[in-house]
């Protein structure tokens, strides 16, 4: 299972990836090439046994936002994480980066859009 949120920065790409993890109140840990990003890097660290990736927007809505976070059961790990627990998880990323960063977050759910907007 991986869930995905979208969003856009109003940074350089050079600083997103500490701008978003500084939100999350988490330093990153990874930082790689990826010939599916269109940076051609992500940025990502592993947090109750999931990992968080960070990278340029590849997936869908891509004329809409220009990042992406992925979530998912992080591979390396030997901790058993069942799918239940990646919902709570993407929640509390999209409500942190909202709040902290004052973006507007989607999650893609079931080919929809569910829109966390920053509150006031």
């Amino acid at each position: 299972m991986v869930e995905v949120l979208f969003f856009n920065a109003n940074s350089e790409a050079g600083e997103v990836a500490d701008l978003v993890f500084y939100a999350l109140g988490m330093p990153f840990n990874l930082k790689g090439s990826s010939a599916n990003s269109l940076s051609g890097e992500y940025s990502s660290l592993s947090v109750f046994g999931l990992n968080v990736k960070l990278e340029s927007n590849t997936y869908d809505y891509e004329d809409d936002y220009e990042y992406m976070i992925s979530i998912y059961k992080d591979k390396l790990t030997k901790l058993v994480v069942c799918d239940d627990v990646i919902l709570p998880v993407v929640k509390v990323v999209a409500r942190l980066l909202t709040d902290n960063l004052g973006v507007v977050v989607a999650h893609d759910v079931d080919n929809d859009l569910a829109i966390y907007s920053p509150t006031s």
